[in-house]
């Protein structure tokens, strides 16, 4: 059973290059005109059958976020404890951007077709760059000289503790009355984790949010990942972070953050994720003036 035959093939376009090269093992058959198409595959994997399918179904598998799953930087108890030297986090983090920098090589060495070679080129290009900027990310964040950096980086990490426990299912919709004790029932969870990609995105980001005068500020980053992965928590330890820096370099308050939903229903539950990390930095604030965070 041939291809169907595609203008994608004979495309120009750089992004319809590198799409064709990303999903070369899909192969379209048949494209229908007011419905969709059935394709029914028989042994070997061949196609045998095409119908017309006025009700397409398709089961769509579940995405997990990959990279070093078991690396001890991951834990966001240990990246908030001040305790821990400054130099363990520094080899702790190089150890993690160098997994992705190793995942790098490893996808240069990926067979590629002929006519795909140019948008290789580009995908790994862009890939060389976010690890190059993931590595630069751990050297401005353990950088002895700019001391207020490791310590929003860790006012953040207690900031999002507190938010992943006020957010979890058990807790939607609590609330205390005025007599209540401040602190936490049940207290965070000390075995919270990061999923790769979320601190990796933050460590990306980081000189562009440090450094106002960076060539980063020009580049606009997309986490692309389906609902539920944690996209969320990956912006708003970003927010937190650059909440807590301005508070402590002493740049003041104002507009720090803007976020925008396009779904109502999102952007509810979205503002009570948001409010929630507001409030816990509101909560250090008031508790633990030595952090800085002003008054």
């Amino acid at each position: 059973m041939l291809p169907y035959p595609s203008v994608r093939l004979a495309s120009r376009d750089p992004e319809e290059r590198e799409l064709r090269l990303q999903y070369r093992h899909v192969v379209t058959h048949a494209v229908g005109h007011g419905c969709a198409v059935r394709e029914e595959r028989g042994e070997a994997d061949r196609g045998e059958l095409l119908a017309r399918e006025i009700l397409p179904r398709a089961e769509v598998p579940a995405v997990r976020a990959g990279g070093p799953l078991d690396a001890p930087v991951l834990n966001i108890s240990h990246l908030a404890d001040p305790t821990v030297d400054r130099d363990q986090l520094r080899e702790e983090f190089a150890e993690f951007a160098a997994a992705y920098h190793a995942w790098y090589v490893g996808q240069r060495s990926v067979e590629v077709p002929p006519w795909g070679r140019e948008a290789a080129e580009r995908i790994l290009d862009r890939v060389r760059q976010a690890v190059s900027r993931i590595e630069a990310g751990v050297r401005t964040l353990c950088d002895p000289d700019r001391p207020e950096l490791l310590d929003a980086f860790r006012i953040a990490q207690r900031v999002m503790l507190l938010q992943m426990r006020h957010s979890a299912p058990d807790q939607a919709g609590r609330r205390r009355h005025r007599s209540e004790a401040v602190a936490l029932d049940p207290p965070v969870d000390p075995e919270a984790t990061w999923r790769p990609f979320q601190l990796a995105f933050f460590l990306l980001a980081l000189d562009g949010v440090a450094d106002p005068g960076h060539r980063d500020r020009g580049t606009t980053d997309l986490i692309w990942f389906p609902t539920g992965g944690g996209k969320t928590e990956a912006y708003l330890l970003l927010a937190a972070f650059t909440i807590a820096l301005r508070r402590i370099r002493g740049e003041g308050g104002g507009t720090a953050v803007l976020s925008r939903y396009t779904l109502s229903l999102l952007t509810t539950q979205q503002f009570q994720r948001a409010a929630t990390t507001i409030c816990a930095l509101e909560h250090l604030r008031r508790d633990e003036p030595g952090l800085g965070l002003g008054q």
